[in-house]
């Protein structure tokens, strides 16, 4: 089973809307449709900025859902600060406007060994 540990902060997920300093999103998994006008992600809408003392994560995650924004939807994040290692994205990323991305939107941190 996942589990999130952490803040909110913004934005629209399947396992939340947002996260901010000291955040984990674990193991987690989203098989439903997210639709917002800004933000939305698979798995988290987005992540604040944290700074060198702090973490975030994204480890392990799956998203099967169709993702839908205006602008900003990623298949696990929309923008992100976040280290993202491990995660799939199998569901549909859609904009009406711009910045889209498979696994992330707009990317701050490192990702590692994802898939879209």
């Amino acid at each position: 089973m996942g589990y999130y540990e952490g803040n909110i902060y913004y934005g629209v997920g399947g396992i939340s809307g947002s996260t901010f300093t000291n955040s984990k999103v674990n193991k987690c998994v989203n098989n439903g449709n997210v639709t917002a006008s800004l933000y939305a992600g698979g798995l988290v809408g987005a992540t604040g900025k944290s700074n060198i003392t702090t973490y975030e994560y994204i480890v392990d995650g799956e998203n099967t859902g169709t993702i839908t924004a205006n602008s900003y939807a990623g298949g696990i994040i929309s923008v992100s600060f976040a280290e993202i290692k491990s995660c799939q994205n199998k569901g549909e990323v859609v904009v009406t406007e711009s910045i889209v991305g498979g696994v992330v939107a707009e990317n701050n941190a490192q990702v590692t060994n994802c898939t879209n």
